[in-house]
């Protein structure tokens, strides 16, 4: 059943809200050479692997270095503002998004890994980061996955892109968003205190 939506949201398709990409599609795919095992330098081109993408977190330390007789892809090089999603792999692998707000440069994108954007004057990323996080959004992706196993799932660009998205009003968007990013200050602050208080706790243990 799908979920009753607030006065002034409306609910589109991904093809609805994302903008064409320089790639001259709305969902760009990577590539997956055969790299080396190490992760590159800063000053080398690397592709990344799908682990650099966690649930709302973008880790672009992991990364294999392209090989030396391989010609690097500039148009596949991760940007800030890059909506990622991981599009094959293990169930829970499947369909993981995160949204790229720093990285390095002469990252590449994976064969594994799809690069989006929501039209600015539509969707604020955060926003959309936070729905593909959602319970909601990741049930719709998850009957979206193909494979004859668990263990290796697909996600078609073509079923991606019919995802539903609400599509409140940008300021509510933006209201949303730091609302939450403020609750999760708090739960920082808080983890780091118990952090903390634990610690002294097995000090004060220790001297006992």
């Amino acid at each position: 059943m799908t979920p009753t939506l607030a006065a002034g949201w409306q609910r589109q398709t991904l093809a609805d809200v994302l903008e064409q990409l320089p790639s001259g599609t709305q969902v760009q795919q990577g590539w997956s050479p055969q790299c080396e095992k190490e992760p590159s330098q800063h000053h080398e081109w690397g592709v990344l692997k799908t682990t650099a993408i966690q649930p709302g977190s973008f880790r672009p330390e992991h990364n294999k270095k392209l090989p030396p007789h391989l010609e690097p892809r500039p148009t596949l090089e991760v940007r800030e503002g890059d909506l990622l999603l991981t599009n094959a792999g293990p169930r829970a692998r499947c369909a993981v998004p995160c949204l790229v707000r720093q990285t390095r440069p002469r990252l590449m994108l994976s064969g594994k890994v799809y690069r989006f954007r929501p039209q600015p004057d539509l969707m604020d990323p955060r926003f959309m980061e936070l729905y593909l996080l959602s319970a909601e959004a990741q049930a719709q992706l998850d009957a979206m996955k193909t494979g004859i196993s668990d263990s290796g799932l697909n996600l078609t660009r073509a079923r991606f892109l019919a995802l539903a998205v609400p599509v409140p009003p940008l300021w509510e968007q933006r209201k949303v968003v730091e609302k939450l990013e403020e609750h999760l200050s708090r739960i920082d602050v808080a983890t780091a205190v118990l952090a903390s208080a634990r610690s002294r706790s097995t000090a004060w243990r220790r001297s006992l």
